[in-house]
């Protein structure tokens, strides 16, 4: 296994010179993007080493621009670069959801023109958006599948005591 972190932009909008919050975890060419802060895009690409088709998602820490501002330019790089699937983006509540929604309806009239000029068999629409994750709900759904995966396991280990006696 190959564990790689790259930090993308390391930046405040104080110092705009510098490509904003962005950090990725890379396991095995699987890239997960933790904040997309402005130009953090340019150097994920500029990297070399990182194929932006192989995002499996991106999760924001909080909304401030300084962490979402190269949202669009990054789901426009995976997608252009072959992305098969909508870009999971994970955060917290409504505001990742509004995030998300803001940028899907920016980029809209870019994802239909390159659709139309380029075809769909290189640019399918959905494969272009972005998709909202809420963090509270995905960690109350593992949390309900271990709880089940636990009494089943307590279950199972009762049967057992009982075939015993």
């Amino acid at each position: 296994d190959i564990l790689r972190i790259i930090f993308t932009g390391v930046s405040t909008p104080l110092t705009p010179h510098i490509a904003q919050q962005s950090v990725v975890i890379s396991i095995n060419n699987k890239n997960y993007v933790f904040d997309a802060g402005s130009r953090s895009t340019a150097n994920f690409v500029s990297e070399g080493s990182l194929e932006a088709a192989n995002i499996e998602a991106v999760f924001i820490t909080h909304t401030h621009s300084d962490h979402i501002g190269s949202l669009g330019e990054l789901i426009l790089a995976s997608w252009g670069r072959g992305r098969t699937s909508s870009l999971p983006v994970y955060g917290a509540g409504k505001e990742i959801q509004n995030v998300v929604d803001g940028f899907n309806l920016a980029y809209k009239p870019d994802r239909d023109h390159r659709t139309a000029h380029h075809g769909q068999e290189f640019f399918l629409p959905e494969n272009g958006l972005l998709k909202a994750q809420d963090v509270e709900r995905a960690k109350a759904n593992i949390q309900k599948a271990s709880s089940k995966q636990l009494e089943e396991v307590k279950l199972k280990e009762f049967k057992n005591l009982l075939s015993n006696l």
